[in-house]
């Protein structure tokens, strides 16, 4: 979150995302994509979403199924890819800024 985000709203946002999160992994319990028997663009963006959580400070650590999800989309080679080349990226503005300090997301590492 942007550094002027007031308490409140950071506060107001993780637990709407909490929310959401719970929801998602009810639902994706027994299922392995969320629309159906194949990967969808909706599995991508939740894949992506899972990825950037951790950066607004909520963990997924209370969500099993979808921490699941995201470690089986993340052996496919395209998403295995995307995230290498996400890591070569952090690892490039973390350099340009050597007095930032960065919260990291085990999936970056």
């Amino acid at each position: 979150m942007r550094s002027d985000t007031s308490n409140e709203q950071k506060i107001f946002a993780r637990e709407r995302t909490r929310s959401i999160l719970n929801f998602v992994n009810i639902e994706l319990a027994d299922r392995e994509f969320l629309l159906g028997d194949r990967l969808t663009v909706a599995d991508c963006y939740l894949f992506w979403t899972l990825t950037l959580t951790p950066f607004a400070g909520v963990s997924l650590d209370k969500y099993s199924t979808l921490a699941a999800f995201q470690h089986r989309l993340s052996k496919r080679p395209i998403f295995a890819s995307i995230m290498e080349a996400e890591r070569q990226d952090f690892v490039m503005i973390k350099s340009k800024f050597p007095n930032t300090e960065f919260t990291t997301n085990p999936a970056l590492r």
